[in-house]
């Protein structure tokens, strides 16, 4: 399996490893072949910001088949207070055990594929990588009441790492890469997929839920596949006359017609995202009923 790095700028990953290639976010959302499927992306953007580029490169490779590291319920759950707390409540007791920081009140350890550079906190780390799928994590760490504990976890870029850490995130790489054999199911392998983009709390909603089952049971019919069904319910909508005034506005070209009825506000984004991608991929990878 061919695996594809993916960064925000070139000059972020300048390295070369067996059996694989790089390339930038822009690049891969534009021009990355659709006829390989066997391949892996390890998408080394930021994604700490959501519909950021690092969020649409993990979307389009898993419409690819690529099997991005993070997916994009990797990128959705760093978002999510409830999975913080959730994670928080079971890294906490290794948290207080392990870490012994007298300097202050806060602190930081990163993990780069389950591994920590500053070799203090090995077990952490890869308690950390096994618990957010994503390859190069930071984790914020707060001392409240004399107890050690998580209070965020980030999803770094290749850019965020120092220098004097670059050759340990590319031998943490290589070693990924050598040992890790994600399993890819190969019975829909180059099937066509469609992901239908519809908010079910839409005041004024395109279509139903009747005409959405209907698209879902009438795809294995025509070779897509039975997929589940993903709605993406989108963010919640922005308060206050501005924001008001923002969702009057008429929709302009197809992004804004897609994602302003999904992500309010959120427009700018995904119209960048619907110009890079080819008419092909637009046709192909965005429904909107």
């Amino acid at each position: 399996m061919k695996v594809i790095f993916v960064t925000d700028r070139p000059q972020d990953w300048p390295f070369e490893l067996a059996g694989s290639s790089v390339t930038n976010a822009r690049t891969y959302l534009a021009d990355a072949p659709r006829a390989s499927v066997d391949a892996r992306v390890i998408n080394l953007c930021r994604s700490d910001r959501y519909q950021g580029r690092g969020y649409y490169v993990s979307l389009l490779a898993e419409a690819r088949g690529h099997l991005p590291l993070p997916d994009v319920k990797t990128i959705e759950d760093l978002k999510s207070e409830e999975q913080l707390h959730a994670e928080a409540a079971r890294l906490d007791p290794l948290v207080d055990e392990t870490v012994h920081h007298d300097a202050s009140d806060r602190f930081e350890i990163d993990s780069y594929f389950g591994r920590d550079p500053a070799g203090l906190h090995a077990t952490l780390a890869q308690q950390l990588f096994e618990a957010v799928k994503a390859p190069l994590l930071r984790a914020h760490l707060a001392r409240v009441e004399r107890r050690w504990g998580l209070q965020k976890i980030t999803a770094i870029g290749a850019g965020d790492v120092p220098s004097q850490h670059r050759a340990f995130l590319v031998e943490a790489a290589k070693a990924f890469i050598t040992h890790s054999e994600p399993r890819a199911s190969r019975s829909n392998a180059g099937q066509p997929k469609v992901a239908i983009l519809w908010d079910p709390e839409e005041k004024h909603k395109p279509s139903n839920e009747q005409a959405v089952q209907k698209f879902i049971e009438a795809a294995p019919v025509v070779g897509l596949g039975r997929l589940p069904a993903r709605l993406y319910a989108g963010a919640k909508p922005r308060r206050g006359p501005r924001a008001a005034a923002r969702r009057r506005r008429p929709a302009r070209g197809p992004g804004r017609r897609v994602h302003h009825r999904l992500h309010r506000g959120q427009g700018r984004r995904a119209d960048e995202f619907m110009n890079v991608i080819s008419p092909w991929e637009r046709e192909h990878l965005l429904l909107h009923v």
